[in-house]
C-alpha cells in the first residue's frame, strides 16, 4: 500500500461468504495484487459504473428532447396536414349527401336517411381499424 493512500485510509471490515472469499483469493494471486488491493479497485469500478449509469440517464433525457424538438415541426406539420384532409373528407361527404339527397324521391327519404346513417357509423369503424385491418376491410 502506498504511503499517501495509507495515510488517508479508514479501515472497513466486510463479511463475506466463504466461496466469494476464495474466489477473491485466486482472483487476487491471478492478478498479483493483494485481496485488499483487489476489493478496493472493485468498490472504486463499482462507483464509477454507478455514477456512469447516472450519466448515461442524463445524456438518454437529452438525445430525447433533441429528437422532440427535431420531430415536433414535422410531426405538427402532419397533423396539419390530416386535420386539413379530414376536413376536406367530410366537406367532399357531406357535398355529396346533399347531391344525393335532391335526386331522392320523398317517398324514399326515409331509406335514403338510413343508408347516411349506416354509411356515417362505416366509416366512424373504418377510421378506428389498424391500417392492415382497414386495408382488408375495403
Amino acid at each position: 500500500m502506498n504511503k499517501k493512500l495509507k495515510e488517508n485510509s479508514v479501515f472497513t471490515g466486510v463479511k463475506l461468504d466463504k466461496k466469494t472469499r476464495e474466489t477473491l483469493e485466486k482472483w487476487a494471486i491471478k492478478e498479483g495484487v493483494t485481496i485488499s488491493e483487489l476489493i478496493r479497485e472493485f468498490i472504486v469500478k463499482g462507483m464509477s459504473i454507478g455514477s456512469y449509469k447516472e450519466e448515461i440517464d442524463f445524456i438518454r433525457q437529452q438525445i430525447r428532447e433533441e429528437i422532440s424538438m427535431q420531430l415536433k415541426p414535422a410531426i405538427d406539420r402532419l397533423v396539419k396536414i390530416t386535420v386539413k384532409s379530414g376536413i376536406v373528407s367530410a366537406a367532399g361527404y357531406f357535398l355529396c349527401a346533399s347531391a344525393l339527397s335532391e335526386f331522392v324521391h320523398p317517398a324514399r327519404q326515409k331509406e335514403y336517411e338510413e343508408v347516411l346513417a349506416e354509411s356515417k357509423k362505416l366509416g366512424v369503424y373504418y377510421f378506428r381499424l389498424p391500417s392492415k385491418e382497414a386495408e382488408e376491410f375495403m
